[in-house]
């Protein structure tokens, strides 16, 4: 970049920059979903063969279901089939983004094109959101390359479907933010709104429970005022992403009604009858390689702690990287890995900072061709193909 360029490139504000790329990705992603749609049509629809337009295509996948919350409520009686199991139903779907979806579609407005655009938007706010924990650590042009990669990743396109990913990235990287300049109340209502949005909420207050400890450890100034908003807001937001299953149970009158209906999903790949933590990893390697498999899973989370905890890791920041951590402990403990995996790993997008992504300006080229043509695979094979 020439010299005048670049002078002109550093006074464009943060903010403006990070949605200049989000838009840009937008683009990108529009015209893959536009030629996706006009060869086939996405899965999850009761009647694929119903002619849609571009926005209705766009509510695919588990969109149904959060259009159906925002239609029909959930339901007070759980599906089953002849043998008694739990079917897949509303119940593993949290409120909030249904709950916004109905409200803006009241006051006037197609609930398929009301999804698109407030998920499009928090998508943009995720964006920014990124930028804005990044840069502190890793500097201005890292941090904007690293929103680049995340607007165009893989499975960006997530971010203007008719899903509640993206709201979700937003509140937990803003929860982030404000846990890093040290706002610890500010925490608490983000974190319980979360907990209503998407799973995963509760690695919040892990984070915050180890951010303090490290303070401590330290010897960092940390006045009671904060000692008392770091308990309170972790004891709070760990309760609120406990809430669901509560609320599930009491509407249904079925004590695990929530993991029965998680439970629905992990039967597509064996039978099984209880919520085991930490176990569905093992179980899926054991049945996709035996013995071997659940070696393999072993040695790969081994070097993942330790990739975790390396030094160059750590560069990009304690707080991002422990929000991160916290988010893949609690992925390990809770989620059967299948096809989705690739979805809900998107709050781990602060590790695109990693200083190995950024070694010269050749290698984030190549990183955001892959990116790309990555999302283009992605958007075929598990949106408009492979999604059960």
């Amino acid at each position: 970049m020439l010299p005048a360029a670049r002078s002109r490139a550093e006074k464009v504000p943060d903010w403006l920059a990070a949605l200049g790329i989000f838009v840009a990705a937008r683009l990108v992603t529009s015209i893959t979903l536009a030629v996706g749609f006009a060869l086939m049509t996405p899965t999850g629809f009761a009647d694929p063969s119903a002619p849609r337009g571009f926005f209705e295509r766009s509510t695919g996948w588990d969109g149904q279901y959060f259009l159906g919350i925002a239609e029909r409520g959930y339901p007070s009686t759980l599906p089953t089939n002849e043998d008694g199991d739990v079917l897949r139903n509303t119940w593993a779907f949290l409120p909030v983004f249904p709950i916004l979806i109905k409200l803006l579609t009241f006051v006037g407005g197609d609930p398929a094109v009301v999804a698109v655009l407030l998920a499009t938007v928090f998508g943009a706010g995720a964006s920014v959101a990124l930028m804005t924990l990044l840069r502190p650590h890793v500097g201005r042009t890292t941090a904007l390359w690293s929103t680049t990669f995340f607007a165009f990743g893989p499975m960006a396109f997530v971010l203007q479907l008719a899903y509640a990913e993206s709201l979700g990235l937003l509140l937990g990287f803003a929860a982030l933010i404000a846990m890093q300049r040290q706002r610890y109340w500010v925490i608490l209502p983000i974190v319980v709104v979360l907990a209503f949005t998407r799973p995963g909420a509760v690695a919040i207050p892990l984070a915050l429970a180890v951010h303090g400890i490290i303070r401590l450890v330290r010897r960092d100034p940390v006045p009671m005022r904060e000692r008392i908003a770091i308990v309170v807001t972790g004891l709070v937001t760990a309760a609120a992403g406990l809430a669901w299953p509560v609320v599930a149970s009491i509407a249904t009158g079925v004590p695990d009604a929530y993991l029965q209906t998680e439970l629905a999903w992990w039967r597509l790949h064996f039978d099984v009858e209880h919520f085991m933590p930490l176990a569905p990893w093992f179980l899926q390697a054991d049945r996709l390689g035996g013995v071997l498999g659940v070696v393999a899973l072993s040695v790969a989370v081994a070097i993942a702690g330790v990739w975790l905890a390396s030094r160059s890791v750590r560069r990009i920041g304690s707080v991002p990287l422990l929000g991160t951590a916290s988010y893949l402990l609690y992925l390990f403990a809770t989620f059967l890995p299948q096809q989705s995996l690739f979805r809900l790993l998107m709050p781990a997008a602060p590790l695109l900072g990693v200083p190995a992504l950024h070694r010269s300006q050749a290698r984030r080229w190549f990183v955001l061709a892959c990116c790309v043509v990555s999302q283009v695979l992605a958007v075929w094979v598990l949106f408009l193909k492979l999604n059960p």
